[in-house]
């Protein structure tokens, strides 16, 4: 049938990688692609429709790679953009009507350019050719916002969800709103401030007591159910990083209920008698924390991919893992450097 050509445009990435599989996510939630009227719920599901002439879309790239790899995508160079569009930051109908540049590569390939808005990377372009069939048509993560896409990413998460072990009655969290699930994230993460706090003050016979650590899991549990409801909106994430001073006033309200001051930590500190236990492993505090449950309490970290990060000088950048933010539970340290929720690269 021959080949056409598509674009889909993304929000802006540092790794390459993590920028392809969100795009190949939203294109499928978008329901931009062939075969999508058969509702497959995966993406294999998706490819059985048509193995050898492929979706018509960003599905049929599946990974980073070479200049001449099938179902891959490249990004191209500096030599390369200057030569197509005789600028290193061409605008999205540069791209899209450049016909040197979409007659240097094949089907069944793509390649990813970065959008600049006001002088930062904001969006990534993947131009592609289909592997042999007509093109689904063009689209942005836009397309994957509606309600009706909501709706449908729901009935996925819910089809999961019922393969899942069920959690504990007392562990289930009522369905709320954006909003009130923003309220109440908050509200963990000031509590949880709080609590670290308790389990890091004298005194210490209540330090690694059961009931503390049974409450620090409580709460993780909380978290996890809360934030991976909206693990597919990005501005859910973007608004809780906005809210840190809310939340950081919020954890000082607790802390004052909890009767610990600002300094309260620095005083204890310098007191002989405030000083933490020397034993710092399970084995050492006894049969109130198994082994397994430390590393999880000790460090908690959930990967936002919602929080901006400094673009690298590459901008695109393959081969490096990197996440875009990180909000960071310490149960074992009531002050990170940066604030309870911060943002942070990855370590």
């Amino acid at each position: 049938m021959g080949s056409e050509g598509y674009i889909w445009v993304t929000r802006y990435r540092k790794n390459l990688a993590d920028a392809l599989e969100r795009a190949r996510n939203e294109v499928f939630l978008s329901g931009k692609f062939i075969g999508a009227e058969l509702n497959p719920k995966t993406f294999q599901d998706a490819w059985a429709h048509d193995p050898e002439g492929g979706t018509g879309s960003l599905l049929d790239i599946v990974s980073v790679g070479g200049p001449d790899d099938f179902c891959s995508v490249y990004p191209l160079s500096v030599a390369e953009l200057l030569s197509f569009f005789g600028t290193e930051r061409p605008a999205l109908d540069e791209i899209r009507n450049c016909t040197e540049f979409w007659e240097s590569f094949d089907r069944g390939q793509a390649r990813a350019i970065s959008l600049y808005e006001n002088g930062r990377p904001a969006k990534i372009c993947f131009a592609g050719w289909t592997i042999d069939t007509g093109a689904a048509g063009d689209g942005s993560y836009e397309d994957a916002s509606s309600r009706k896409i909501q709706a449908r990413f729901a009935r996925m998460m819910k089809a999961k969800a019922k393969k899942a072990p069920s959690a504990p009655p007392s562990e289930q969290i009522p369905a709320g709103d954006r909003m009130s699930d923003l309220a109440s994230v908050m509200k963990v993460l000031a509590e949880t401030r709080a609590l670290s706090k308790r389990m890091s003050e004298p005194p210490s016979s209540e330090q690694w007591s059961d009931a503390l650590w049974s409450d620090a899991l409580g709460k993780i549990r909380i978290l996890e159910t809360l934030l991976n409801r909206h693990d597919d909106d990005l501005s859910f994430f973007e608004e809780l990083a906005k809210r840190r001073p809310e939340m950081e006033k919020m954890a000082q309200e607790c802390l004052a209920r909890e009767g610990f001051s600002d300094d309260s930590r620095k005083e204890n500190q310098a007191s002989p008698r405030h000083e933490m236990p020397p034993a710092q492993n399970p084995a050492e505090r006894g049969n109130t924390v198994q082994k397994p449950l430390t590393r999880q309490y000790q460090k908690f970290l959930i990967y936002t991919q919602g929080v901006p990060q400094e673009p690298g000088p590459g901008d695109i950048v393959q081969n490096e893992k990197t996440f875009p933010g990180t909000i960071r539970l310490d149960l074992r340290h009531a002050q990170p450097k940066s604030g309870f929720l911060y943002s942070a690269p990855a370590s």
